[in-house]
C-alpha cells in the first residue's frame, strides 16, 4: 500500500513542477513580446477633458480677460490644498496687479518623482501641462501649443525648436507664511523665435491673499516677468504658459 499512496504524490509533484515551468515560460515570453510597452504616467485622455471641464465650469467666478494681458499676471493667489496616498492637489484663484481674480487652476501631482496636470481657466482661454522631470506638454484650447524640456529648449507641436526657457534649479527654506531664504538665480530668460522676449523672476512660495512677510533672497513684489519687445499673439500664449507654471508649479511646493 506505500508504494501506490507515494507514487501518487510523486506524480503530484512532478505536475506542480512541469506546470510551474510553463508558467514561467510563458510569463518571459509574454514579457519579451511586450517589452516596449510603457505604462501609462498620466491621467487618460477623457480624464484629462473632465478635468479641464471642472476648471472651466468656475471662469464665471472670474474678471473679463479682455481687460488684461500676461504683463498683468501677479504671483498671488487664494487656494486650498490636499494631500493623500494616492496624491497631492491644489487648487484656486490667480489675480491680476490690480486685485481681480483672473485665473482659475487646480493642480495634480502623484509619484516620487514628481508628475501631473495642471488645468488652467480664464474667462477667454484654457491651459492643460502634463509635466514630468523630462518635460512638460502644454495645451492651448485644448490643442498642442508644444513642449518644454528640461534641458529649456521649447519645441513646436511638430517638434521643431523655436525657443529655450530654462528654471533656474532653486531651493528654499519656508514657514508657514513666507519664505526664508532662496538659493539659486533668481531670475531667467525667454528666448523665442530668435530674440530674447522677456526676463522671468523666480516666484515666491504662491501666495495665500491672506499672508504677508518678507521675502528673503527673491524679489519682494509679485511680478511675474518684465517683458522686453511687443509681443505677438503666438508669443502671448506662451508668455502667460511660462508665467502659469513659474506660479502654479514651481511657485507651490507641496513638500511644505
Amino acid at each position: 500500500m506505500f508504494f501506490p499512496f507515494f507514487g501518487f504524490f510523486f506524480f503530484i509533484f512532478i505536475g506542480l513542477v512541469a506546470g510551474s515551468v510553463i508558467l514561467i515560460i510563458w510569463l518571459v515570453n509574454n514579457f519579451r513580446s511586450n517589452s516596449n510597452y510603457q505604462a501609462p504616467v498620466n491621467t487618460a485622455p477623457n480624464e484629462r477633458f473632465q478635468m479641464m471641464d471642472a476648471v472651466r465650469n468656475k471662469r464665471h467666478l472670474l474678471s473679463p480677460w479682455n481687460n488684461y494681458s500676461s504683463a498683468d499676471l501677479r504671483s498671488w493667489g487664494s487656494y486650498s490644498y490636499s494631500r493623500s496616498m494616492g496624491g497631492n492637489s491644489v487648487a484656486g484663484k490667480l489675480y491680476a496687479k490690480d486685485g481681480s481674480p483672473v485665473i482659475i487652476f487646480k493642480r495634480n501631482e502623484r509619484g516620487f518623482h514628481p508628475a501631473g496636470e495642471i488645468a488652467v481657466c480664464s474667462s477667454a482661454f484654457e491651459y492643460y501641462f502634463i509635466y514630468s522631470t523630462t518635460k512638460i506638454s502644454v495645451y492651448f484650447k485644448r490643442e498642442p501649443l508644444g513642449e518644454l524640456h528640461a534641458n529649456g529648449k521649447i519645441l513646436s507641436p511638430e517638434g521643431r525648436e523655436i525657443g529655450s526657457c530654462k528654471h533656474p534649479e532653486n531651493s528654499g527654506l519656508t514657514t508657514a507664511n513666507f519664505v526664508e531664504f532662496n538659493s539659486g538665480d533668481k531670475r531667467y530668460t525667454l528666448d523665442l523665435y530668435g530674440r530674447t522676449l522677456a526676463t522671468f523672476y523666480v516666484c515666491p512660495k504662491l501666495a495665500n491673499m491672506r499672508e504677508g512677510g518678507p521675502r528673503l533672497n527673491q524679489r519682494n513684489d509679485t511680478q511675474v516677468f518684465d517683458l522686453h519687445y511687443a509681443a505677438t499673439v503666438e508669443e502671448e500664449k506662451w508668455l502667460i504658459a511660462l508665467a502659469l507654471l513659474g506660479i502654479v508649479l514651481h511657485g507651490y511646493w507641496f513638500g511644505d
